[in-house]
Parts: C-alpha cells; structure tokens; sequence
C-alpha cells in the first residue's frame, strides 16, 4: 500500500510544476508518444482483474491556437476466476483544443469525442 500512495504523493508534487513548464513550452508541430500501464476492471457480473496496456497517442498543432489529438488504449485480455470469458474495452478519442489568449499561463477549451470498442470471446464447450 505503500508503493501506490508514495506515487500518488510525487505526483501531487511534480505535477503542478509540469503543467505549468508545459504551457510555456515553444509550440511544436506534431507528436507521438507510447503508453503504457495498467487497466483494472471491477464489474458487476463478477469480473474483477488487473491487465497490463498499451497506447498511442499523436498530436498536431494547427498553428498557435489550435491543435488536435487521438489516443488509442489497448489492455490485454481480462479473465474472470475460472479463465473465460475473455474481454476487453479499447477506447479511442479524438480531442481538439483551442487557446483563448497568449501569455505565461494559456486559458484553453477543450472538445473531445470518444468511443471504445468491447471484445469478449466465451469458450465453447467441445463435447463430442
């Protein structure tokens, strides 16, 4: 318990210092970036597990006020106590944010859409 609360403390810490060093950073035309972590899934049909995951996500300015974003998160398989069924959520979202004036802190709205798409597989009993 220690392990997670420590993180969350750092965070805390090192967060605001980020956000603000990220609003005074030289506008930049694109990027890409690799995900990685941890889905946990608590349901009410009993599943409750933890998978690893991966994403992407890639970015583009278009020009000093506008730019947009896609984010794709992929978890590996999740399984119930006996191993079936087998299930996943993959999220995708598109977001476009607009800043509302220049300066050291950058005032912006943010639109988004997001959707995900649930892949379960149910093993099928082979009886003769």
């Amino acid at each position: 318990m220690r392990c997670p609360l420590a993180l969350v403390a750092a965070l805390l810490v090192l967060g605001p210092s980020g956000i603000a060093n990220a609003q005074t950073s030289p506008a930049r035309r694109g990027y890409v970036a690799v995900k990685g972590g941890f889905n946990h899934e608590s349901a009410e049909d009993g599943l409750n597990a933890t998978a690893g995951a991966g994403g992407l996500a890639a970015g583009i300015s278009f020009g000093r006020a506008l730019s947009g974003e896609v984010e794709v998160w992929v978890p590996a398989v999740f399984r119930d106590a006996a191993g079936d069924p087998k299930h996943r959520d993959i999220p995708v979202s598109l977001s476009i944010v607009r800043t509302v004036r220049e300066g050291r802190v950058r005032p912006y709205v943010l639109a988004g859409l997001s959707g995900a798409r649930t892949e379960t597989s149910i093993k099928e009993d082979s009886d003769g």
